[in-house]
């Protein structure tokens, strides 16, 4: 029965020979589509950082009011970010022995260089222990330390494209 219908099969291929390689084309694709979808989703699922999995938190408060929901669809939804009193709060508390508050911005990089144009970039300002609690990497440099943050001293990490655009590597 199977030979049968194998023989089916091929005879019925050969009859359209366009349709079935673009049938079989369609299908691979998306199987190859679905592949990929699954693969992304389940590297992006994963712990970024195990080994501090369980020193690392992420602070959630409800400022809201307490008739307003944050999310009228889901109530009990706390908002992702904090007030900046809150943040500002948090780090002037003794709690934690590492924290972090990161904020992220767009602005006009204007090189000194005159060869360079101006570009636009974007900013994630944060304070002295985002590098050793995320582990960041660094090419050329280092961090700043907690007198810088409590002096407010300018200071800028840059990524490698900017770096190349900027300073040439």
């Amino acid at each position: 029965m199977f030979a049968y219908h194998l023989r089916l099969a091929v005879k019925s291929i050969r009859r359209n020979i366009v349709l079935s390689t673009l049938m079989v084309s369609a299908i691979g694709i998306g199987i190859g589509a679905c592949m990929t979808v699954i693969t992304v989703y389940y590297m992006m699922s994963g712990d970024p950082i195990p080994h501090k999995s369980d020193k690392l938190f992420a602070v959630q408060l409800n400022a809201w009011e307490a008739t307003d929901a944050f999310d009228e669809d889901r109530p009990d939804r706390l908002p992702e970010l904090l007030t900046y009193r809150d943040a500002m709060n948090l780090l002037e508390s003794d709690i934690p022995v590492r924290q972090v508050t990161m904020h992220e911005s767009g602005f006009t990089l204007d090189p000194e260089n005159p060869d360079v144009n101006p570009m636009l970039a974007i900013g994630l300002f944060t304070t002295a222990d985002f590098f050793a609690m995320f582990d960041v990497p660094f090419l050329y440099g280092g961090a700043w330390d907690e007198r810088a943050d409590a002096a407010a001293t300018e200071v800028a990490v840059i990524d490698f494209e900017t770096n190349e655009a900027v300073f040439g590597g």
